[in-house]
Order: C-alpha cells, then structure tokens, then sequence
C-alpha cells in the first residue's frame, strides 16, 4: 500500500480516484485524524495517470489531512524519484508519502513509513473539485 498525505487548502470534494501504474489495483482514500475510511474505488491503468469516478463522492475539509493510497499486490508500482516534498498542486498540498508492505485492506493502517519527503511510490491520486 503505497501513497501520499495531502491537505486541502480550501473546502471541496474527491470525487475520482486514480494513479500511475499497471494493472488493476485498488486505490483507498482516509481521513488522517481520526482514521476513517472514506471510499475506495478499483482502477485499471497501463502507467498512465488514470481515474475512476467514485460511487459516491467525498467531502474534504480544508486544513484537514487526507491519505489516498494504492494497492500495487506487489509489482506494477510506479515511483517519481525527483519528487521531494512538500508540495502545493493547485488548492492541495500533498506533504509526505507513506508506505504499509503487505497490506491490503479498507481500516486504517499501522503505516511502515508515513513522513517520507523523498519520491513518490505507488502513485496514487485524486480529483479535487473546489467548492464554489
């Protein structure tokens, strides 16, 4: 389980998952402080940025932490070895990234690595939609 912790910096909504990998694989999305599981979503990508609509979307709250990851069941991952955070894209700001081996599961997990600030694994993402 491989992903990123992020921020938003202004109310709005998840409403795809996604990322860059092969294969069909899994993406999760968490609430940080308190742990909850938000939604998770299948997605089937050929190490191409791909996304899927979530059956329903999610509410995020700025200034609150966010966790999406991806389960690669260990190949098909991809990794951007020039990332080094944090970073602002947009109105998110996408912090650390963050690692569980052999995990593969909706409740929150006891993370191997949560405040990485070098590369990018796993390579999962998000759609952000602002509020108006």
């Amino acid at each position: 389980m491989m992903g990123y912790r992020f921020t938003p910096q202004v109310n709005g909504t998840i409403t795809q998952l996604g990322g860059y990998y092969s294969g069909t694989r899994t993406v999760r999305l968490w609430q940080r402080s308190n742990q909850s599981f938000l939604g998770s979503i299948s997605v089937t990508s050929s190490y191409n940025w791909s996304y899927a609509d979530l059956a329903s979307s999610v509410s995020v709250t700025s200034g609150t932490e966010y966790i999406v990851a991806v389960y690669l069941t260990g190949s098909g991952g991809a990794y951007n070895s020039s990332w080094s955070g944090p970073h602002t894209y947009g109105n998110i700001l996408v912090s650390y990234t963050c690692w569980k081996s052999n995990y593969n599961s909706d409740s929150y997990p006891s993370w191997t690595r949560e405040n990485y600030t070098y590369h990018m694994y796993g390579m999962a993402d998000i759609t952000f939609v602002p509020d108006s």
